[in-house]
């Protein structure tokens, strides 16, 4: 996933499990409507359980690798999401 610097990646949530690792710059994640607040710097891994509500906010153009287990579970036809996409 490729974040520009000052851009949302907003909130969203999924029944698949999510592992995202910062390849590159800086960035901020909200978990929960804001109950808890991360920064995370490169080489940084971050674990998203199903359904926990999450967004990302870029410092700097960031590059984030994330490794999920929602093929399998969309081909299972148990993938339930809202969706995130990049948005100014």
């Amino acid at each position: 996933l490729s974040i520009p610097r000052n851009r949302d990646l907003p909130a969203g949530r999924s029944t698949a499990n999510n592992l995202y690792s910062l390849v590159s710059g800086a960035c901020r994640v909200t978990i929960e409507a804001g109950t808890e607040q991360l920064t995370l710097e490169r080489g940084d891994v971050l674990v998203v359980p199903s359904w926990v509500d999450h967004a990302f906010h870029a410092d700097a153009d960031s590059v984030l690798l994330r490794v999920s287990d929602r093929p399998l579970l969309d081909h299972l036809g148990l993938l339930r999401e809202t969706p995130m996409d990049v948005r100014r």
